[in-house]
Order: structure tokens, then C-alpha cells, then sequence
């Protein structure tokens, strides 16, 4: 039988480390983690929560003062772009996996921000930035700086399909029917982002957290909760979905129980993508970092049974299971046991 990572749609059979229980956060990132979260910041998060549970959301503002900045390590490059932004009057905030991972304790790779300003407008103010259209159709500033870039987004006005519907704020910018109309309010935006643990904003003017949502109640609880009704999300957004999924499965939390009856009802809606809309966040799945609770999730879901059509009459027997998971395990042993990688070779 061909190793489970060789059957992913890239025929990839690179690893990355993990660990081999279903807790994604390893300990010494827990000890990060909870530096984070203290007595003083709780109580904020739980006054706020209460007030997002009641509107739908509700602006939290973690000041500067109150939590450790070096958890934020934010490239001289980057820093460099959100500052010409800054400095010509607009605002900055970094959003998204660099606040998530910080606040979780985990190092993240990938910087963006999102903006006021209009992608032209950036171009003129940045240098070396270039206007690229995403796949979906939105335009996003990219600042290069040799082979490394800033991603600059402008901030999103409520998306067309969520207008009207229960708990959603009226936006005071028009719709043309697409996700390229923008906005001048942070909280909009906010609306754009998949997960409530990816929608927590870094201020770059201030430092300040800036959360509405309950990412920051999520993060410290261990839940996947969608930003907003996700039976109004994801048959219009289907790649929401498998990010549900595949950060459910990178940091060991729990979809909460609306998120995971969405995820069942819509998964058809991953069809009208093709696998290859959605490759990237099914490779993921597995490579986040934890790929046991991964395999698990996504075979209770039936995105296996979906995508992975070559192992349709095979992936429900216990002997598949009893396979796969053994050599999940392994690999996890083989990134420091050369006799477990030895044995991953001849399985190969």
C-alpha cells in the first residue's frame, strides 16, 4: 500500500514533524501560551465574550501595556511596509496566523496586513509593490523584497452573501455582488475571516489587540467557531470549511457544535471547487503538525471518502485504519528515532 501522504493530490511524500498524541500544542508552547493569557486579560476576554454571545460581536481591546510583545516577531520588511502605510496616514493591522500562532505561542512564517488604503493607493506608497488578483477573485498588494513579500489586503465590507442575514450588522458600503468592495471598518473585516482565532487583529500604529469575535476566549478554550452563521458561510465559501477542519486538527481543538453540524451538511458544497480549489487546506490537514487527529477528522467528516477516491472500498476497514495510523505514529517517531525512519523507507 502506497505510504497516506503519497495519495494527497501533489503525490507529496514530504513530513513535518509532529506529535504523536492528539494535543497539537506541546508543552513547552502550553507554558508560551498561558504567559499570554493572565489574570488581568481574562477577565477582559470574559466580560467581552459575554457581550459577543448577546450581538453577534463586540469590539475587545487588549491593550499594548498588558501583554509581552516579543511574542509578536513581525520581519523588518514587513514591519518596513506597514510603516510607509502608517506614516502616509493610513491604517495597519496584522491579522490572521501571525496574531493566532503569537498568541498561542506557536513561531509563524507568514506575515500579512490588512489596510484603509486601496490596493492602487498602496502601490503608489510602498515601494516595490505589485497589484495581484487571488484565484477568488480579490485584489491584494504584494510588497517584494527579493524572494520574500508582504502581503498588504485592503479591509472587506460585509461579503454579499452574509447581507441580510440573522445576527450579521448592516454595512454602510453598496455591494456589487463580489468580495472586492472595501471598507474603512475594522469590524467588517472582520466578518471576512473564516474563524473566529483567525479574525484577532495586531494595530501596527499601536500595538494593541483588537478582537471581535471571541478569538481570544477560543484560542484559551481550545474551540473552532466560524466568525459568523456557518449554514451562511460555507455553501458560498466551501474552502471555510476544510480550514475548520485542518485547524481543528493543527492545534488539537474542538469544533464547536454549529461549526461541525455546518460541516457535515455543506461538505457537497466543496464539489463546485474541485479538489484542486481546496488542495492546498487538504494537504494541510495533514502537515500542520498533527497528522493522527488530522487522518481521524477527516475520515469522520467523509472528506476522505470525497477526495481521496482511490481509497474509497479501503479507508472504512480496520486493517486500512490499523495501517494508517500505525505509520502515522511512526513517522512521528522517525523525525528523531533513526531506526523508525529506517522502517519508513522500507514501507515506502
Amino acid at each position: 500500500m502506497l505510504l497516506l501522504l503519497g495519495l494527497l493530490l501533489t503525490g507529496s511524500t514530504t513530513f513535518v514533524s509532529c506529535t504523536v498524541e492528539d494535543n497539537a500544542i506541546e508543552p513547552q508552547q502550553e507554558e508560551v501560551a498561558k504567559g499570554f493569557f493572565t489574570d488581568e486579560i481574562n477577565k477582559l476576554i470574559d466580560e467581552n465574550y459575554e457581550k459577543v454571545k448577546a450581538n453577534g460581536y463586540a469590539e475587545l481591546v487588549i491593550p499594548a501595556a498588558m501583554f509581552d510583545h516579543t511574542f509578536f516577531k513581525i520581519p523588518d520588511n514587513a514591519k518596513g511596509d506597514m510603516d510607509y502605510v502608517i506614516n502616509a496616514g493610513y491604517k495597519a493591522y496584522v491579522f490572521g496566523g501571525t496574531v493566532r500562532d503569537a498568541v498561542v505561542g506557536v513561531a509563524s512564517n507568514d506575515v500579512d496586513f490588512t489596510t484603509d488604503a486601496t490596493p492602487e493607493e498602496l502601490e503608489k506608497i510602498v515601494p516595490n509593490t505589485k497589484i495581484f488578483v487571488a484565484p477568488n477573485g480579490y485584489k491584494v498588494a504584494q510588497a517584494w523584497h527579493g524572494n520574500d513579500r508582504t502581503d498588504m489586503g485592503t479591509m472587506r465590507a460585509i461579503y454579499y452573501y452574509l447581507r441580510g442575514k440573522d445576527g450579521i450588522p448592516e454595512s454602510s458600503y453598496p455591494t456589487d455582488g463580489t468580495i472586492n468592495v472595501y471598507s474603512k471598518e475594522l469590524w467588517e473585516d472582520s466578518y471576512s475571516r473564516d474563524l473566529t482565532i483567525n479574525a484577532i487583529y495586531y494595530d501596527g500604529k499601536t500595538g494593541n489587540l483588537i478582537d471581535y469575535h471571541g478569538g481570544l476566549h477560543d484560542i484559551r478554550e481550545g474551540v473552532i467557531r466560524s466568525t459568523a452563521d456557518p449554514d451562511a458561510v460555507y455553501p458560498y465559501n466551501a474552502e471555510a470549511l476544510i480550514r475548520a477542519v485542518r485547524f481543528a486538527a493543527r492545534f488539537g481543538f474542538t469544533i464547536e457544535t454549529e461549526t461541525d453540524k455546518a460541516i457535515r451538511k455543506h461538505l457537497s458544497a466543496c464539489d463546485e471547487l474541485g479538489a484542486g480549489g481546496i488542495a492546498y487546506d487538504l494537504i494541510k490537514v495533514f502537515h500542520d503538525g498533527n497528522m493522527t487527529l488530522g487522518y481521524r477528522l477527516m475520515k469522520d467528516y467523509g472528506i476522505l471518502d470525497r477526495f481521496f477516491l482511490t481509497l474509497k472500498d479501503t479507508l472504512n476497514t480496520s486493517n486500512y485504519d490499523s495501517y494508517a495510523k500505525a505509520l502515522l505514529v511512526l513517522q512521528a517517531k522517525a523525525q528523531t528515532d533513526p531506526e523508525a525512519a529506517k522502517t519508513v523507507d522500507l514501507w515506502r
